[in-house]
């Protein structure tokens, strides 16, 4: 049955308003999840410069940098055991050589929690050169394993 007269574009006008505002509305969702996703890509990334940066100060992966992780990851809310951790110096190196730190986590896009979403991995890498001289003491810290 068509509609015919002035009622005969209403309906669809009401149709197509609610499909606009619908489709806004789900853009500006993908958005703000985007924009988290940014968000903490760019704290995984200052993280990590910041254990190349001790990493290059005491030539290697130390307790120090291991606490730096715990208490970005209990400030930010993300859970230690989901990040990966790669290091190239584990041990003291020379001082001029050139180490690297990759943290990887898997972010969570979700809705709400009784939807299921999906996860994308992010990650960061960074770089430092030691400073570390071999002999100088590195006041209290132990080199640990990742």
């Amino acid at each position: 049955m068509k509609l015919k007269g002035r009622y005969s574009g209403m309906l669809s006008d009401v149709v197509s308003t609610y499909g606009v505002m619908f489709l806004i509305m789900l853009v500006l969702v993908g958005a703000m999840m985007a924009m988290g996703m940014i968000n903490q890509w760019s704290m995984l990334h200052a993280e990590a410069a910041y254990i190349a940066s001790t990493m290059a100060k005491f030539g290697g992966y130390t307790d120090v940098a291991a606490s730096s992780l715990s208490s970005f990851c209990s400030e930010t809310g993300m859970d230690e055991s989901k990040i990966t951790k790669q290091v190239s110096a584990r041990g003291p190196v020379m001082r001029g050589t050139v180490m690297w730190v990759r943290l990887s986590y898997p972010f969570e896009f979700k809705i709400c929690p009784s939807l299921p979403g999906f996860t994308v991995p992010i990650s960061a890498k960074a770089y430092g050169v030691s400073n570390y001289l071999s002999g100088t003491p590195i006041a209290g810290s132990v080199y640990v394993n990742p």
